[in-house]
């Protein structure tokens, strides 16, 4: 099969959405079909020292073309001029795809650029989008009718009633204007959706009427080998490596003078969605007054979310050994940020107004050395505002999940992270428009840190079971010669 995946994310950004859309191309090519990869030029969440101004606009990848096409600034700006420049998305890739394939075909076929824009044949069986952002599936949907192709709206995040939670309430109606209409039009248009879980598609065809037929679930993954190798062993976690990641030691920590400190990481993008604030409360909880909870036993029973599971705070050590001690010394606890986006001069202010020095920023990492970056953490922070209303799989959690250490969960109640966290029993959760529950979340994982390391197992064989890319990338190949 001929596939054109477009997306407005591919590596070398370092996001959740690049590394996925980079793994379901280079996956779908090791099935046996011819893809093509159609995104953005490379210009946000690039990890430090990352040079993409030189990068090619058209260039094979590990059997994949890779096509970069320049757009307007649609990240990182106010909401009203981002609205506008993803309003122009669809002219802009259309146009731009259209470009690169009649010339494609014209050199192929012996034909001028210009006769061969009027597709001789089928140039492609099948394109598929990553949504958000919306418009870019609105190309899609002309692009698949131009070439005759099939269309499949691969959906993350539920547009535009996600941006519409987080807005004034006098930009409601304008988004809704706007992007309501696009939103009917790329479901409609769509031959197949793909939805990352059954609360996606139970509210796609309740909320805005997609029929059944059409929503099929496929659980986003995550490659599971480069974080196991920077944990040292084989996939089956039975043979300890000695060279590379694994080798390198505790490089974060001592680069970033926090050897021996007790580390919370939130490692992504900083943006509105993720109600950063809540971290930010915590970390002045942590500093001004230290907690009351002692040596907790049941450190589970300080998460408003009951679980059928109880910590065992009397065995096992914490991977980093930085848990001798049976007193608990607060001022060693750290906050750590690495990424960057819209928010984050915002909590570097409030930062800096409220004089918290357990509070840390650091930039991106590349998609390579960020296994080793989680493995040498304490606990990973998933955080969603409570202003959210639509399902959501924070992809962070996997990375954690993967890295082998658990998790803090702090999500509104749409989101699957808190089912997931429960099920796989690797960290703890809260409802984020609880402030004292987030807090008591936080405390709680500190408190267990004897058992950190029993319940990052748990998620690694979680996701193992479930969410690894060697069985999810088949189920789309499944679904792409089945439709």
């Amino acid at each position: 099969m001929k596939l054109l995946i477009i997306t407005d994310s591919y590596p070398p950004e370092v996001r959740s959405a690049a590394q996925l859309m980079q793994e379901l191309a280079e996956g779908l090519s090791a099935h046996g079909h011819e893809v093509i990869v159609a995104t953005t030029v490379p210009a946000y969440n690039l990890a430090e020292g990352t040079n993409a101004k030189d990068m090619p606009r058209d260039e094979t990848v590990n059997g994949v073309r890779v096509v970069r096409i320049a757009t307007l600034p649609h990240h990182r700006i106010p909401y009203i001029f981002r609205g506008i420049s993803q309003l122009l998305l669809p002219a802009i890739f259309t146009r731009g795809v259209r470009k690169v394939m009649s010339t494609s075909v014209a050199l192929r076929q012996g034909h001028s650029a210009e006769l061969s824009r009027s597709p001789q044949g089928k140039i492609f069986d099948f394109i598929i989008v990553h949504s958000p952002p919306l418009p870019l599936a609105l190309a899609a949907a002309k692009l698949a009718k131009y070439y005759r192709a099939k269309f499949i709206a691969n959906v993350h995040d539920i547009f535009p009633q996600n941006g519409i939670d987080l807005v004034a309430a006098w930009q409601k109606p304008l988004i809704q204007l706007v992007f309501g209409p696009m939103e009917r039009r790329v479901y409609r248009s769509a031959d197949l959706i793909i939805v990352p879980s059954e609360n996606h598609a139970r509210y796609l065809e309740e909320k805005r009427g997609v029929p059944a037929e059409k929503l099929h679930v496929i659980p986003h993954w995550i490659d599971m080998a480069p974080f196991d190798r920077a944990q040292g062993k084989s996939f089956d976690g039975s043979t300890k490596l000695t060279t590379g990641a694994a080798s390198r030691g505790n490089r974060f920590r001592k680069m970033w003078g926090l050897e021996n400190a007790f580390i919370f990481l939130f490692a992504g993008v900083l943006g509105p969605s993720q109600g950063l604030d809540m971290i930010l409360a915590a970390a002045e909880t942590f500093q001004s007054s230290p907690p009351l909870i002692k040596n907790s036993k049941d450190a589970k029973t300080y998460s408003p979310i009951r679980a059928n599971w109880r910590i065992d705070n009397t065995s096992g050590q914490n991977q980093n050994n930085r848990d001798n001690s049976s007193d608990n010394d607060f001022n060693n606890i750290k906050f750590l940020f690495v990424g960057d986006g819209t928010a984050r001069p915002r909590l570097e202010r409030i930062v800096r107004e409220k004089k918290l020095t357990n509070v840390i920023f650091k930039p991106f990492v590349s998609s390579g050395e960020y296994p080793v970056l989680v493995k040498e953490m304490d606990v990973g922070i998933v955080t969603l505002t409570s202003k959210n209303t639509t399902p959501a799989v924070p992809a962070k959690l996997m990375g954690y999940m993967a890295g082998g250490i658990p998790v803090v969960v702090a999500v509104h109640r749409e989101s699957d992270a808190i089912r997931i966290v429960n099920e796989a029993k690797c960290g703890f959760t809260a409802i984020s428009d609880d402030r004292e529950a987030v807090i008591a979340a936080f405390r709680a994982a500190y408190e267990a840190r004897a058992s950190l390391k029993t319940l990052g197992k748990n998620g690694r064989s979680y996701l193992r079971e479930h969410f690894t890319k060697e069985k999810l990338i088949p189920e789309w190949d499944k679904v792409i010669r089945g439709v």
